[in-house]
């Protein structure tokens, strides 16, 4: 017969003797190998695919289990009931996986790409297509391109792979990795905070100065707000029971995943704002005081300015380095194909040179 059909009989006869197993004297000669084999195969997965395995019991599990199978050729357990419904629920539970995984009928390759289709979360996640290029627009402008890195993380938490275990340290990993970014942004946040106030504190401070610095102050007590409150309810919340109504919430909201990680970044998002506000009241002080004093004081604060406007040359620099650098580009950085013309160009007088003499 087909694999298909084989399969379900094994694990309809399974499930009967599962929930009757006291109808036989004695156990199946076939029910110890068969499930030595199964689990030795689950055993294999583990160690070859890693946390990307999908197969129902984890390495510590396949030990355990493989102990338990080969107890059970001893002979106490000859005419044992229990026995029989050992191996009966387990045989039954490898049976079912194999009549997900469409066992015998699908090549390795086959079966690879059934399984990313499956592990792909649902349409009903996606935001109506009205609101999807303001989204984006946001996301990349209004938020700096923050929320895409909280969308691929609460994605990539949210993959199911065939095993509850799998989803419980997805999730515990989700929560450990807010709960320690979120402490940092605290932090930070808390001691821009205290230099904000200090700047106001200056009297007879500019009407510029004064408006920066508390847009600064207000991002980062948004921040702090935000950050505080999102650390005490994922942290309540650390049980995979809890991950179930998150991620439903989380697809099926107004915006799908983009509003939720627009959300989530929220925090980093105040605080980069924060420092925005923090600079600009801070050159505005600093410009500002440049028509009050002599020549000599005038100097010295344009040199402050041209060494500001040098450090954010800086910095800018370093921000594009570190975002692109993790994205593979088959073309080169724009410096090194100007660098490559400039030697092309260079070469190429240097040989009208030699002909010419």
């Amino acid at each position: 017969m087909d694999p298909a059909t084989l399969n379900r009989r094994r694990r309809l006869y399974w499930n009967f003797l599962w929930t009757h197993p006291a109808h036989l004297q004695s156990c199946p000669a076939r029910a110890v190998p068969d499930a030595c084999d199964a689990l030795a195969w689950f055993y294999a997965d583990n160690l070859i695919s890693g946390a990307g395995s999908v197969v129902p019991f984890s390495k510590g599990e396949c030990e355990e289990l493989l102990r338990r199978v080969k107890e059970f050729e001893l002979p106490c357990y000859d005419n044992s009931a229990a026995k029989i419904a050992f191996l009966a629920w387990l045989l039954r539970e490898i049976c079912s996986f194999r009549n997900a995984e469409m066992y015998g009928q699908l090549s390795r390759k086959d079966l690879s790409e059934r399984r990313q289709i499956n592990s792909k979360p649902p349409l009903s996640n996606q935001p109506a297509t009205v609101f999807l290029p303001v989204l984006r627009i946001l996301m990349s402008f209004l938020f700096f391109g923050i929320p895409h890195t909280y969308m691929r993380l609460v994605k990539q938490s949210f993959e199911y792979r065939g095993r509850l275990a799998g989803m419980q340290a997805n999730w515990e990993t989700y929560i450990d990795r807010l709960g320690r970014e979120y402490s940092n942004f605290l932090l930070i946040s808390t001691v821009l905070l205290s230099a904000t106030i200090g700047i106001l504190a200056i009297p007879n401070i500019s009407p510029i100065v004064e408006l920066a610095a508390l847009a600064s102050a207000f991002s980062s007590l948004g921040s702090i707000i935000v950050g505080v409150f999102a650390i005490w309810r994922h942290q309540a919340k650390f049980h995979a029971t809890d991950s179930f109504t998150y991620m439903r919430n989380a697809q099926h909201n107004l915006f799908g995943f983009h509003g939720h990680a627009m959300l989530l970044s929220l925090p980093p998002v105040l605080l980069v704002w924060a420092i925005v506000g923090f600079t600009i009241s801070t050159l505005a002080y600093a410009l500002d005081s440049l028509g009050n004093h002599d020549t000599g004081d005038r100097i010295a604060i344009s040199v402050i300015v041209v060494i500001f406007l040098c450090i954010l040359a800086t910095v800018i620099a370093a921000l594009y380095t570190l975002t692109v650098i993790w994205t593979y580009s088959h073309s080169d950085f724009w410096w090194t194909r100007l660098r490559r013309k400039i030697r092309g160009l260079t070469w190429r007088s240097t040989s009208k040179l030699g002909c010419i003499a």
